[in-house]
């Protein structure tokens, strides 16, 4: 589950940050750190949303 979790996350951030970048700067503009830590931003709260999620619908043995 952890492996979906972490796979999805990353997937939805990437679009997001892409998608916002895009909106408003040229991709090429931003600096490496700036671009790492802007995907940090929009990846924890996603991964932490989605691991609530998962762990509601896995059982425990």
């Amino acid at each position: 589950m952890t492996v979906i979790v972490t796979f999805v996350s990353v997937f939805c951030a990437i679009t997001v940050k892409n998608y916002f970048v895009g909106a408003t700067l040229a991709a090429g503009e931003l600096h490496f750190l700036l671009d790492t830590l802007i995907l940090l931003v929009i990846y924890l709260p996603i991964y932490f949303i989605f691991t609530r999620l998962g762990k509601r619908f896995t059982v425990d043995e």
